[in-house]
């Protein structure tokens, strides 16, 4: 049990375990900076955080600490300091770190300042490369984090080529669930390493057992599927051991096994010289006939594969296993899309084969803060990265995907409806947003219909650890995968990570898996249908089918409801028509048009949270006061004074002391990133109010508040109304200032 519980923590999925430099690499570095001494490093920081920096104990002998503290929520505290240094085709940047703090984004960026020509009175161009780790959990122990030239990406700046040179290094912790803690960092270090390999990998294999010569470890990776290497029987352990001739980085393996010669207990081990060993993966649970292993910014020249036979001393043989470059399992939507990619077209979301999938809002037009999503095809993500309910079923023999079928999508009271259309068979998903806020719950319902009904017809709702949401959705946290670690299921209830599923009829059947023994879809086509009452998955990759089973229902049509209640106490609620808004008409030519116009207010209702308006409801939740004023302009316009009067009443307590009016304000508080049309847009909000409903009374209560922003406009005019600025060919854009309106 104690190996197990170790090997799970060493998930590839779990905690840092991204981007983690596991080996040492053949180049030996430089150190960039001890990082023990805090006067060589400037301090930056946004308004409302507070940053210290101090010398403590580290790993190496001194180290910086660095004690910050959100006051008003969000922001960034920076500490940088200038080097000078020319980059190769590949590099690596490693630093130790260790945290008491919560979940916040660390950033480490590297700098180049391109400093304009002679006699031109340009600022300097700021070029910024970065690895933005949002939401890290910052260990309690020392950790080694490294990154390398393919971690980083473009962040700002005139010129987006590769960075050839370093004249600036920073590291920043920016507000994700905000509050305050103590970071600590020691040892920076460089070094030059050569370009990872690129597939097909050169390799030979060998092993400790060979049934016979039409089985040796050589056919494992010849590439073909002929023939495949396969053991001995009656052995307590099995290895088969692949030289890759010399240390190379790689991403993964693709293990394709024999069917009834699949081990049950088995690990991999990398090395770099054959001798010491580091056991990377541990698994106690049988694969799929195919295993995508993801070994994210793995480093060896050696890969083996210890086999537990001890129970019953079965054989062991797989046809074929490929190493998989650097780019194969960067993160777990890169590893998801290289599996969708090597599989039929529908059987995973469409997003992950580079593709936009359509998706909407249903939720509580009263401004309740729970959202689901559903796309196109009738996948439906309960609330914010949760998991996915999608429909799939088997009609003569043969999976019904979103691929397979014909789409129509339409309006209906509360909700949004999907026909899925076949030849043989048809599905209409129903999603509605039923009661009020919290005491809510959404809904689905699917009405499944055969034509005509088969033997052997089986209608199957998958949930598994997709968003709706896709990847590159990625503002504050990333679409695509999410986690799913524990499901469990009772008679019509099923607990997915804490959130209930409740079903209007139980299922016939639910097949539960764990992510190494495959995706539930797949492995239940294929006829593994372990039998669970619950399963426990920490690298977060848990999934399952419910199944229902048309020919022990009654009826040609067949109808199941699943709602995810929000309140503990709540069976799938009744029906409601309550609404909002107050009377407003509108004449428009045609039903499509009424229908497009009903839409955008929905979304407008829907994506509400409070008072606080929102242009969406996953990445864009968040009140921005240029978007907040034109939407509120549609609410005043439509009959909803109400609901505007509360946001523009609610976005003005976020103002800052200086008169500064907030960008934008989410759940952590107000942002201090300058856009200064805020001012403006906040005052002109509060003007077009009045003019729609007469109501001095909002601008009485915030007239402090217009004087406070109108004197910060006039600030910041003055910053630009000095000598310097009285040549007609000056730049109003000064190095260390703030942007400003021009007069």
């Amino acid at each position: 049990m104690l190996r197990r519980c170790v090997m799970r923590m060493r998930g590839w999925m779990s905690g840092l375990v991204w981007m983690l430099a596991a080996i040492r690499a053949v180049a030996q570095p430089t150190l960039v900076d001890p990082l023990d001494d805090p006067r060589g490093w400037k301090i930056v920081t946004s308004e409302g955080v507070k940053l210290n920096v101090v010398r403590d104990d580290g790993l190496h002998g001194g180290c910086l600490r660095l004690d910050y503290e959100f006051t008003t929520g969000a922001g960034y505290g920076i500490i940088e300091r200038s080097v000078s240094m020319d980059l190769p085709s590949n590099f690596e940047f490693a630093f130790d770190i260790r945290g008491e703090s919560p979940a916040n984004n660390l950033e480490f960026k590297i700098i180049r300042d391109d400093v304009p020509a002679a006699g031109t009175n340009a600022p300097a161009a700021e070029n910024v490369w970065w690895v933005n780790r949002k939401g890290f959990e910052f260990p309690g122990d020392w950790t080694r984090i490294s990154y390398k030239r393919r971690h980083f990406t473009f962040g700002w700046g005139p010129d987006t080529s590769a960075i050839a040179r370093v004249t600036r290094v920073q590291f920043a912790i920016a507000s994700f669930n905000g509050g305050k803690g103590s970071v600590w960092l020691d040892h920076l270090t460089f070094r030059p390493m050569d370009l990872p390999a690129v597939e097909p990998f050169s390799i030979t294999a060998a092993a400790g057992s060979e049934q016979d010569d039409a089985h040796k470890a050589e056919f494992a990776v010849d590439g073909k599927d002929d023939l495949g290497w396969r053991s001995a029987e009656g052995l307590h352990t099995i290895s088969l051991t692949l030289d890759l001739g010399s240390l190379k980085e790689f991403g993964g393996l693709v293990i394709d096994w024999e069917k009834d010669y699949r081990p049950q207990i088995w690990n991999i081990r990398l090395s770099e010289d054959g001798r010491s060993w580091i056991e990377t993966k541990f698994f106690d649970v049988m694969p799929s006939e195919r295993s995508w292993i993801a070994l994210p910014d793995s480093q060896a020249r050696y890969i083996r594969f210890m086999f537990d036979t001890s129970a019953d001393r079965r054989a062991i043989g797989l046809r074929e296993v490929k190493v998989r470059d650097v780019n194969f399992a960067t993160t777990p939507n890169a590893y998801y899309a290289a599996i969708a990619k090597d599989s039929r077209v529908g059987l995973y979301p469409k997003y992950f084969l580079g593709k936009q999938t359509y998706w909407t809002v249903v939720g509580d037009a009263n401004g309740g803060d729970k959202e689901a999503l559903i796309d196109e095809y009738g996948a439906v993500e309960v609330d914010k990265q949760s998991f996915r309910i999608e429909p799939f079923w088997i009609v003569n023999g043969r999976l019904v995907t979103w691929a397979d079928a014909k789409h129509r999508q339409a309006l209906v009271d509360d909700g949004v409806q999907i026909t899925r259309e076949t030849s043989d068979s048809a599905c209409t998903i129903t999603a509605t947003f039923e009661g009020v806020g919290r005491e809510g719950a959404v809904e689905m319902n699917y009405t499944f219909e055969p034509r005509p009904k088969a033997d052997g017809t089986l209608f199957l709702l998958a949930i598994r650890p997709f968003q709706v949401n896709p990847p590159w959705q990625n503002l504050n946290y990333e679409g695509g995968w999410t986690p799913v670690r524990s499901i469990e299921v009772a008679d019509r209830t099923i607990v997915c990570d804490g959130r209930k599923l409740i079903l209007s009829e139980a299922p016939t059947m639910v097949a539960m898996f764990t992510g190494a023994e495959g995706d539930a879809v797949r492995e239940f086509v294929a006829g593994n249908r372990p039998l669970r009452e619950r399963i426990e998955d920490q690298s977060g990759n848990a999934s399952c089918v419910l199944v229902f089973d048309p020919s022990k229902m009654s009826g040609a049509t067949l109808r199941w409801a699943v709602g995810e209640k929000f309140a503990e106490d709540r069976d799938l609620p009744a029906i409601s028509s309550e609404s909002s808004s107050e009377s407003a008409s509108i004449r428009v030519p045609n039903a499509q048009i009424a229908q497009t116009f009903l839409a955008q207010q929905r979304y407008i209702m829907i994506n509400r949270d409070g008072p606080a308006i929102h242009p969406g409801s996953r990445t864009y939740e968040r009140s921005w006061i240029r978007d907040g004023s034109l939407t509120s302009a549609a609410l005043l316009a439509t009959g909803h004074t109400k609901e505007a009067r509360a946001f523009i009443d609610w976005y003005g307590k976020f103002q800052f002391d200086s008169g500064k009016v907030p960008c934008v304000v989410d759940a952590r508080g107000p942002d201090p990133v300058p856009e200064h049309d805020s001012h403006g847009q906040y005052i002109y909000a509060l003007m077009n109010y009045y003019r729609f409903a007469r109501d001095r009374t909002l601008l009485d209560a915030n007239y402090d508040r217009v004087k406070k922003a109108v004197a910060y406009i006039e600030s910041l005019i003055a910053q630009r109304s000095t000598p310097e600025f009285d040549d007609a060919n000056a730049t109003r854009q000064e190095p260390g200032k703030s942007p400003v309106p021009v007069r």
